[in-house]
């Protein structure tokens, strides 16, 4: 009886140390990430974004809806407990309206009601009519370069978190707010 205990002891620990190795793994990926997209985004994108002259009105605009991205980011929970400071990070990097106001692919446990999500979509539609063209083709054509490296970053790795990357709905739209709100 006590050598049943004791090999059943030994697997315990043997599945406890592979399921830890394989969490540790994990982590050092979602950094490793982390690392490349931030150098990336400093390296690429800091410099162009501070370029952009926004009117007063937009950049106020702007302000307030950071302030209010920040807001959520902070009181979101995500699904996957595990994930929650890999997801929190990401997104404070550079910011994905998407996920964390519409809650794409489910990965956030949602506080918004559908009330709200359609008022903040109509606040969304009416920062995007403030942009000016010259200003959207600068933003757009910077967003869409920054989508294409990124995922480049991305394919090495089997993140669930990039499961829905190509948006069908607003995605110029979002791609360019995200990358207005991006502060370096």
């Amino acid at each position: 009886m006590k050598s049943l205990y004791t090999i059943a002891l030994a697997i315990s620990l043997l599945f406890s140390q592979f399921a830890t190795a394989q969490h540790t793994d994990a982590s050092a990926l979602h950094n490793q990430f982390l690392t490349e997209y931030n150098t990336l985004l400093k390296t690429h994108y800091d410099t162009e974004r501070q370029t952009l002259q926004l009117s007063p009105r937009l950049a106020e605009e702007i302000s307030a809806l950071r302030q209010y991205y920040t807001l959520t980011l902070a009181q979101m929970k995500t699904q996957d407990p595990s994930l929650e400071a890999f997801s929190k990070q990401y997104y404070r990097i550079y910011p994905d309206i998407n996920a964390v106001f519409f809650n794409r692919d489910n990965q956030f446990v949602s506080n918004l009601d559908e009330e709200k999500k359609q008022a903040l979509n109509a606040r969304l539609v009416q920062i995007w009519k403030t942009i000016p063209n010259p200003l959207y083709n600068k933003a757009v054509h910077a967003s869409d370069r920054l989508q294409r490296e990124k995922f480049q970053l991305v394919v090495p790795y089997n993140f669930s978190l990039f499961q829905s990357y190509f948006d069908n709905s607003q995605r110029k739209r979002d791609y360019v707010i995200n990358f207005l709100l991006y502060l370096p």
